[in-house]
């Protein structure tokens, strides 16, 4: 990741800071400057100060060969069915030899059960089962809006330190987001609609991971079903 973000440092920027918004790059310069504060590899900070802690045993950038049996399969949309997709999806194996390269934007691999704990955290404020994780006061401000309004997203939308922020629901269709979704709430999802939601308001947790092409609209159901059973 030295080299990536060495790499990125010579590319001009897109915009001026605070003006705009794109997803990904500036998470790489974070996990960077998690290697320099720290003196340690990103893998290895993670492990030792969140995935251990939080008992997410069957999470990680690489694995082991018996773990491939456990590997999920993903599908894609051909002809208007689902159709299995062969081989590995990703640019990096989770099975390679070489395993210095830990993006911090993208290749962990996890279970729902591993990530429903991470949320559930964030939900508590930092803690979970008596592990404090994050000070109250940093997932206050990671689920504070850092966007300036109007932005590139589109009206209503808005985003913290790594959580889209769900607006007030007149304006959450417009964004495509589920209107049944209580504002303030967080979400954003991994590759193959990994897709979760943590809402404080109503101290919830929803966890929906599909294997599959994005599909909004099945997400937004889920979660008109999960909050129909609420009411």
């Amino acid at each position: 990741m030295e080299d990536e973000v060495r790499d990125m440092a010579g590319v001009p920027l897109a915009f001026d800071p605070g003006t705009r918004w794109a997803y990904n790059p500036s998470t790489e310069i974070c996990g960077r400057l998690v290697e320099v504060i720290s003196g340690k590899p990103l893998r290895e900070y993670v492990k030792e100060k969140i995935l251990e802690p939080l008992g997410m045993k069957d999470t990680d950038w690489y694995f082991g060969e018996e773990y491939k049996p456990r590997f999920v399969t993903r599908y894609d949309f051909r002809g208007g069915r689902l159709a299995a997709v062969r081989g590995e999806w990703a640019t990096r194996s989770p099975f390679s030899k070489d395993t210095r390269f830990c993006q911090a934007s993208r290749g962990l691999n996890g279970t729902v059960e591993d990530y429903a704990r991470f949320c559930r955290m964030i939900l508590n404020g930092g803690e979970l089962d008596g592990v404090r994780i994050l000070k109250p006061e940093t997932v206050k401000l990671m689920g504070e809006n850092a966007l300036p309004a109007p932005n590139n997203g589109g009206e209503g939308f808005m985003f913290g330190l790594g959580f889209q922020i769900y607006p007030e629901r007149v304006l959450a269709e417009g964004l495509g987001l589920s209107k049944s979704v209580s504002p303030g709430s967080l979400t954003c999802g991994g590759a193959l609609n990994t897709k979760y939601l943590i809402d404080p308001s109503r101290k919830l947790v929803v966890l929906l991971y599909m294997n599959r092409t994005p599909d909004p609209a099945l997400w937004n159901s889920f979660l008109d079903a999960v909050y129909a059973l609420l009411e």
